[in-house]
């Protein structure tokens, strides 16, 4: 998709690849494969970044998206990936595309519109801010456990 992005718009963003590829890296004008960084590079990277790319249709969670997000980073995400999908729904943080005209399309918002980029940055601070900081992690395993103990927070044995 993003070899079509630089086809359709000339001149368009380029696109960082950092860590490690498991294809061999693209011949698209445009792309800059660095490998692995220190993270503090990849930090300063993805917070001077107009967006954060996640194509990957087999995502868990992806710490990229909450790492980008926590930085004031939007996204654009692969549609067709549920995990993906919802946290651009839940975050208001990142679009999806499920086409190559959608990912063009959504590029090109994220790259031209400074105010919506802004203020998607915003809600992906405060997205991970409310969801996934250590506090509110551990807050929701203890209700978990607690649920499943019965209610009861007292330690027994096995």
């Amino acid at each position: 998709h993003y070899g079509r992005y630089r086809r359709d718009r000339r001149g368009g963003a380029q696109l960082l690849l950092i860590g490690k590829l498991a294809m061999e890296p693209p011949r698209v004008p445009g792309v800059r494969y660095v490998g692995y960084v220190s993270e503090a590079e990849k930090m300063a990277a993805m917070a001077g970044a107009k967006a954060i790319l996640c194509p990957s249709l087999y995502e868990s969670l992806s710490i990229v998206l909450l790492e980008g997000f926590a930085l004031g980073t939007p996204a654009l995400v692969n549609g067709r990936s549920a995990v993906l999908r919802d946290h651009a729904v839940r975050s208001r943080a990142a679009l999806h595309y499920a086409s190559a005209e959608e990912f063009v399309e959504a590029l090109d918002l994220l790259v031209a519109e400074d105010r919506l980029r802004i203020a998607m940055g915003d809600n992906g601070t405060r997205y991970v801010r409310g969801n996934y900081r250590w506090d509110v992690v551990m807050a929701k395993y203890r209700g978990l456990i607690a649920a499943v103990a019965g209610g009861s927070t007292t330690t027994g044995s096995l």
